[in-house]
């Protein structure tokens, strides 16, 4: 006796349909959010990249200003209005037991 099934291939067919549908569906989503992602990851980068411009452009102007302070500042008229002597033979301390790790 033969036993004739009607749509039990045709539902398998539209069962593996969906499913492939559905993983195409999905793949699309991921691409669109995976890309997005890193539109906004290059434009933060972008953006840290001018940030870390202007600081030194920033850095380089405050370095400009205190070297034209510090030149400003003569070692004699320094001395004289803080009321300190140039020392014209200084004499050092020397600790060469420490230095060269022998004990006294």
């Amino acid at each position: 006796m033969t036993v004739i099934e009607f749509g039990k291939r045709d539902a398998q067919l539209h069962f593996w349909t969906v499913v492939m549908l559905i993983l195409v569906t999905l793949s699309l989503a991921y691409g669109i959010v995976t890309y997005s992602a890193i539109i906004n990851v290059r434009h933060d980068l972008s953006q840290a990249q001018k940030t870390v411009a202007q600081a030194q452009v920033a850095n380089a102007e405050l370095k400009n200003k205190l070297y034209a302070m510090l030149d400003s500042i003569s070692e004699g008229s320094f001395a004289q209005e803080h009321g300190l002597v140039i020392e014209q033979n200084p004499r050092y301390v020397e600790m060469t037991s420490l230095v060269s790790g022998r004990r006294p």
